[in-house]
């Protein structure tokens, strides 16, 4: 099975999906998603703040509610050809969290709007999946989606009974990287993205805030 809501390039080795949150989604998931992050923390320990050894661990309980979280979703691109292993079906991956803004860290002005804020996570691409646009594909996807359900949201608002109009007049998107990563970082500002300042995290480590900010009206878009 696959997740829903995929592209339709078929010139594209993989496609580019959002994994529902449905049962069926949930297979696709613990079957395919979480074999790729395990293997992620694995390759690169130190580009996230969580651990193989811990998520390793983890029961299907725990993985069910990551992925039916109604403040998450998950984006993932996947081989169209039969992979020899489980981690081998995803090859890029992300997670968009929606975050309560945070004026402090990006300036005064985000005081004046309302703001779709969505915190990007754990976006990794396999190293030997690298160089074929599947990370680039993901988060567009990703920013895409964003956009859309903020237009549906607005809409939603709007006809609501006894309603106040209220327009989340942008969506903005925000990740870090860990300091040093600078091939990361890099890739963030061919994106879109432009960079902040650094912050301390939890056990002290360093890392680099980075933004992006697009038109969140009905006729705005990526």
């Amino acid at each position: 099975m696959t997740p829903a809501a995929s592209t339709n390039n078929n010139s594209l080795p993989y496609t580019i999906s959002l994994i529902p949150q449905t049962e069926e989604g949930l297979q696709f998931y613990l079957n395919n998603y979480v074999p790729f992050r395990l293997r992620m923390l694995q390759l690169s320990p130190e580009a996230f703040s969580s651990t193989y050894s811990r998520e390793s661990s983890f029961p299907p309980s725990t993985w069910r509610a990551r992925l039916f979280n109604p403040h998450a979703r998950t984006f993932v691109a996947a081989n169209r050809q039969a992979a020899e292993q489980p981690s081998q079906v995803v090859i890029s991956s992300l997670t968009l969290v929606l975050a309560a803004d945070d004026s402090s860290r990006h300036g005064p002005d985000e005081q004046e709007l309302e703001v779709s804020n969505w915190q990007v996570n754990a976006m990794f691409t396999l190293p030997e999946a690298r160089g074929r646009g599947a990370a680039r594909g993901v988060l567009e996807f990703a920013e895409d989606w964003a956009v859309r359900s903020n237009r549906e949201w607005q809409v939603e608002n709007q006809e609501a009974p006894g309603a106040r109009r209220r327009e989340r007049q942008h969506v903005k998107f925000s990740l870090a990287v860990m300091e040093g990563n600078e091939s990361a970082g890099r890739f963030y500002e061919r994106v879109g993205f432009k960079k902040l300042g650094k912050e301390e995290i939890t056990g002290g480590v360093m890392v680099r805030w980075y933004e992006k900010r697009v038109g969140g009206g009905s006729d705005d878009g990526i």
